[in-house]
């Protein structure tokens, strides 16, 4: 557990405040829990399936955050602007399902047309 602690979710805690951050730090987090199965796999599974009920996070209303962070590359901003303009089939509140390979997924895949509308 100290293992996991120290190369996973000491980070994560620590980063938790950052609004900006959010959207680049929650993908960061669940692509770590899940490479973290070469480590523990038992670990890895539990902690996944948990992150699974918090896809939200990671929804077309929040990813848009990402575009003000430091920690987003100008080429991954750059993709989601694009991406702004283009709407896609995926759930327009959260990301409800995960991808065979999460490590594949990018915020910028998270990107619908309504990323830009706001809520009240």
């Amino acid at each position: 557990m100290s293992v996991f602690i120290i190369l996973i979710y000491a980070r994560a805690w620590f980063e938790a405040p950052l609004a900006a951050d959010a959207p680049f730090n929650d993908l960061t987090l669940f692509h770590d829990l899940h490479k973290y199965r070469d480590l523990n796999s038992k670990i890895s599974e539990a902690t996944v399936k948990t992150f699974k009920r918090h896809f939200w996070y990671l929804g077309t209303d929040l990813v848009g955050l990402a575009l003000f962070s430091d920690k987003v590359t100008i080429e991954e901003k750059t993709k989601m602007v694009e991406k702004l303009a283009i709407d896609k089939d995926l759930d327009k509140k959260r990301w409800t399902t995960a991808p065979q390979d999460p490590s594949s997924v990018t915020l910028s895949d998270l990107v619908t047309k309504e990323t830009l509308v706001t809520r009240n």
